[in-house]
């Protein structure tokens, strides 16, 4: 399942309240996910359904403005150029694989370990991580000259 075959019932109990974690499946390794829904993501959600003037449980989570059908991949990159834009970040190259690869970054800057964040990314390995957010060999001598053995 990717981001944009997510349908309401994904992420919404029986009793209409928003799951404590969405369980996808990725799409490029056919492995499991678990994506927790912190407080944010909930109130953007909520915020979300009060817009969207109620809930289908059987429609995508994120559709078309002018059909029930799902967004295609080509129109959320559309969406993020224009927040972009919006944001000031007009001519920056970023998309969807942007948008994972800095959670990676970010999670490792807010101190998870790199063994975590490839659990969480289904690397294979934690050099494959590394390269993927950005830890490059200078960063690591840098490391090694600060701790003390």
């Amino acid at each position: 399942m990717s981001i944009f075959i997510i349908k309401v019932k994904d992420i919404i109990d029986s009793k209409g309240n928003l799951k404590e974690f969405l369980h996808i499946k990725e799409s490029k390794t056919g492995h499991p996910a678990r994506i927790y829904l912190n407080d944010t993501v909930k109130e953007a959600l909520n915020y979300y359904f009060d817009k969207t003037k109620g809930i289908d449980p059987d429609s995508y989570l994120f559709k078309s403005e002018k059909s029930s059908r799902k967004l295609d991949r080509v129109r959320v990159w559309g969406l993020i150029q224009q927040w972009l834009k919006e944001a000031g970040l007009e001519g920056e190259r970023y998309g969807t694989h942007s948008l994972r690869k800095t959670w990676g970054y970010q999670a490792r800057m807010q101190g998870l370990s790199i063994s975590q964040i490839q659990n969480k990314l289904g690397h294979k390995s934690p050099a494959i991580t590394s390269r993927y957010i950005g830890i490059d060999q200078e960063e690591i001598n840098n490391v090694e000259k600060e701790v003390c053995i």
